[in-house]
């Protein structure tokens, strides 16, 4: 468990169940409560502040890897990886 996974995960996890307690809420209820909505504001924080050193961490390796022969491969990979998510991000 190194620190790159733990801040995706945290990422992941902070805005997940935020999200999907408001989303339960907007469905079956007739409004949001005040301290979920607050939580998704925060937990969105939490998603910026945790995925900038993911995100870092993995441009650092990578860069490191690139310049050694044997990570062309890898940084083939993670080209792809980034321009999907760009991509993808900028659909949804």
């Amino acid at each position: 468990a190194s620190h790159v996974k733990l801040t995706g995960y945290f990422a992941m996890i902070a805005l997940i169940v935020s999200g999907l307690v408001l989303t339960w809420q907007a469905v079956f209820s007739t409004r949001i409560s005040r301290g979920w909505d607050v939580t998704h504001v925060w937990a969105t924080f939490a998603l910026i502040a945790s995925v900038m050193p993911h995100i870092g961490t993995l441009i650092v390796r990578a860069t490191r890897t690139r310049a050694a022969a044997a990570g062309e491969l890898l940084h083939v990979a993670s080209r792809r990886f980034s321009s999907v998510t760009v991509l993808l991000a900028g659909v949804v």
